[in-house]
């Protein structure tokens, strides 16, 4: 496995990105499960994130 450091990095750019995007990519909700609680609560952070984009569409 790669370093988590490089892996919550990589996450990190993707939530400034775009993430409702990142968020629909399977290597996020696999991260989101990831065993490195920092790994894991970055991912959750991109579906959180994609979750109240999409809920802000909505209204």
């Amino acid at each position: 496995d790669r370093d988590p450091r490089v892996r919550i990095e990589a996450l990190r750019a993707l939530e400034r990105i775009d993430p409702t995007a990142a968020a629909a990519t399977p290597e996020v909700r696999e991260q989101a499960r990831s065993r490195d609680s920092r790994v894991a609560e970055a991912a959750r952070r991109i579906l959180r994130a994609a979750s109240a984009e999409s809920g802000a569409a909505g209204r």
